[in-house]
């Protein structure tokens, strides 16, 4: 398995090559494949370029306009759907302890209450040492991208802590600093958004041993969170049609995310492009609508707006979606191995990489999809946004996991190729033709 895809991908580079070569100057070409690995791959760079994709953030907001004018270049009819919340736009976080400084990134919705004082290590069996002091919750507890923060820090907050500092990292060995998304706290205009009761922030898996000694000895700690609330911060979802028939093809995925987001969001991002021009190239039965959602990492915050609001607008139903296909987190990555402090990429597919649909729709996507290694095929359990469209009711298929560097600064374009795109595209093609002859 090993080498297999890299031969993959130098043979691709080399017909793209010849093919360029044999390309007469001044001659009409035909329209480029929009399914081929170059192009798709080019788009998880762009996606990439625009920084950190954080809701509401500049490059969350640029990362919008550019799938909005891509999808209308391809021929598709789209809306910019704004949306309003309040955000916190992060500009600082500082943990120091004992003197030291620590990387460090506020759990979400921050509070941002400056605290000093005694670092003392949590045990939720006894909490008896909490009070006037600030928590330490180290590995055993730590906090993995979707576990129930707010459940953590309610329990250190009852049990009288002014603070917490809490190990997060992803579902790997990396020992990153990874951020965690935000859970509800309630309903109505405090959706996601109500601030944490205590100040809280994460640190890397790589940093425990250090700090959980730090918390025996009691060292003193000090934590700031600095930037800028604002009530009425302004995000966008995308919404792109192409009518045809009577009944539905949708096809979503989260445009947001903590940082560059490049293997976590930047594949489903450039497949969803590619599948609209696809799309529009062709004579199809089913009319179709491709959504790009902002707010993921606030608990879907983005998708329950097109669920509630913007899909019952253009009567798109239950009854008339024939399938929803979600390309969610982490589709066609890479593995990587951990040597001391270096990550050298791996010519073998990431290990946490899901694809779960309904049991009508399951033949149709097994049957395309078994021939991409890594992928674990099955109905139902779903996760991420997924899981939010079939609790609605809709007959749906699509992609959930976590890469390598999932929800860290590290997370860039080297999670993916186009030699792990591409296979993936093609397959996704196979589905919708089958869907559409239905």
């Amino acid at each position: 398995m090993r080498g297999a895809l890299g031969f993959v991908f130098l043979i691709t580079i080399a017909l793209l090559a010849l093919s360029s070569a044999c390309t007469t100057p001044g001659t009409k070409q035909a329209p480029t494949d929009p399914l081929a690995g170059d192009r798709l791959y080019a788009d998880v760079v762009k996606y990439v370029d625009f920084g950190e994709h954080h809701t509401a953030y500049p490059g969350d907001i640029k990362t919008s306009e550019w799938i909005a004018e891509s999808l209308r270049q391809a021929g598709l009819n789209v809306e910019l759907k704004t949306w309003t919340l309040k955000q916190f736009f992060l500009t600082d976080c500082k943990l120091t302890v004992g003197g030291e400084k620590f990387n460090c990134f506020p759990g979400w919705y921050p509070n941002t209450t400056p605290v000093t004082g005694k670092l003392v290590p949590y045990d939720y069996q006894d909490t008896s040492n909490l009070k006037g002091n600030i928590a330490y919750a180290g590995s055993a507890y730590g906090i993995l991208p979707y576990n129930r923060l707010d459940e953590l820090v309610d329990a250190v907050s009852d049990a009288g802590a002014i603070g917490l500092v809490s190990v997060s990292r992803n579902h790997n060995d990396s020992g990153l600093l990874a951020a965690a998304n935000a859970k509800r706290k309630g309903q109505g205009l405090d959706y996601y958004q109500a601030p944490l009761p205590i100040t809280t922030v994460f640190v890397a898996d790589d940093d425990d041993a250090k700090l959980a000694a730090a918390a025996l000895a009691g060292a003193t700690a000090s934590i700031s969170i600095d930037g800028e609330h604002k009530a009425e911060a302004k995000a966008h979802n995308v919404m792109a049609t192409l009518k045809r028939g009577d009944r539905w093809i949708v096809v979503t995925t989260p445009s947001s995310g903590w940082f560059t987001c490049g293997g976590e969001r930047g594949p489903g991002i450039a497949l969803f492009l590619g599948l609209a021009r696809w799309a529009a190239q062709q004579n199809t039965n089913h009319s179709y609508i491709f959504i790009a959602n902002s707010g993921h990492e606030l608990d879907n915050m983005g998708a329950h707006f097109t669920l509630d609001e913007y899909l019952p607008s253009y009567n798109i139903t239950r009854e008339n979606v024939t399938a929803w296909i979600h390309l969610g987190a982490g589709i066609a990555c890479r593995s990587w191995q951990k040597t001391g402090k270096e990550f050298i990429p791996l010519d073998q597919p990431n290990e946490r990489a899901f694809l779960r649909g309904t049991e009508e729709l399951l033949p149709v996507f097994e049957l395309a999809f078994q021939h991409i290694p890594g992928l674990k095929i099955g109905a139902g359990g779903y996760a991420g946004e997924l899981k939010e469209i079939a609790n609605a009711g809709y007959n749906a298929f699509g992609f959930f996991g976590s890469n390598y560097f999932f929800h860290t600064l590290q997370d860039t374009e080297k999670e993916t190729g186009p030699e792990l795109l591409e296979p993936v595209a093609r397959a996704l093609t196979k589905v919708l033709t089958e869907l559409d002859s239905k």
